[in-house]
């Protein structure tokens, strides 16, 4: 009987074992996740400001044709 308890409560922390691996697993994922997902967003923001920074680039030298031309005082 004695060792059916043992037996009992070596395979209760096995499973207890085996459930904290799960979980630190499934943390592990979800880290991993939410670093893709931040990379994702940083590159997006990234080619946002460099659209941004065409754009303005742009403006600019539309702004130098005009003055260059004459059209504005």
């Amino acid at each position: 009987m004695a060792e059916d308890k043992e037996e009992e409560e070596e395979e209760e922390e096995e499973d207890k074992e085996e459930e904290e691996e799960e979980e630190e697993e499934e943390e592990e994922d979800k880290e991993e996740e939410d670093k893709e997902e931040q990379d994702k967003e940083e590159e997006v923001e990234e080619e946002e400001e460099e659209e941004d920074k065409e754009e303005q680039d742009k403006e600019e030298e539309e702004e130098e044709d005009k003055e260059e031309k004459g059209e504005e005082p």
